[in-house]
């Protein structure tokens, strides 16, 4: 089909399947635009967020989508870093929370328990990780784990334990980070 018009660098994706709305990261537009699955149309203007967005989850209870903003502008047009941050998108009216209390350099990855409205916020090169409470208002950190992580981590969620996964993406092992709990267990390789 035809191609999908959104912003620079897209990056990372999400779908709300409620909804039938993907959210796609842009990251040299410091963006996200929402798609209709239905249609392959883009939904409205894209949405303004923070610096280089990598990562995203949505929260298809509360229609939110959680989006990590590393603020490093890697491979972007010349301009400055900006500030490390989170931004939660309300899918419904489409306005921006931005946080930056508490938020480490380069967070990376993020996924979101829409049972709970916990998430998880891993940063890239780091031994943490931080449970985010999407419930409060204004959403906030909550808690700090400690994992180890490489470059590139990735996390996902299995909702009904309310745990995260997080692979390294480098150095370090998995884990599994309890978000009930706010605790972390390591795996290591068996060989």
């Amino acid at each position: 089909g035809p191609a999908i018009a959104v912003g620079s660098q897209p990056g990372s994706i999400a779908i709300n399947e409620a909804t039938g709305i993907a959210v796609v990261t842009n990251r040299c537009s410091n963006t996200v635009s929402l798609i209709d699955v239905n249609t392959l149309a883009t939904v409205g203007a894209a949405i303004p967020v923070g610096t280089y967005p990598t990562s995203v989850a949505v929260d298809e209870l509360r229609n939110l989508a959680l989006v990590a903003n590393s603020g490093i502008n890697l491979g972007c047009p010349p301009g400055p870093a900006g500030t490390p941050s989170l931004s939660i998108v309300d899918l419904t009216t489409g306005s921006e929370t931005r946080i930056t209390t508490n938020v480490s350099a380069a967070p990376f990855s993020v996924a979101v328990n829409p049972l709970t409205g916990l998430a998880l916020v891993v940063y890239q090169n780091s031994i943490h990780a931080d449970i985010l409470d999407l419930t409060l208002v204004p959403p906030a950190i909550v808690s700090t784990t400690t994992i180890t992580t490489g470059a590139n981590p990735k996390v996902a969620m299995e909702p009904r334990l309310n745990w995260a996964v997080v692979t390294p993406g480098g150095a370090g092992t998995i884990s599994i980070v309890d978000l009930g709990q706010r605790n972390a267990a390591a795996i290591t390789s068996a060989s």
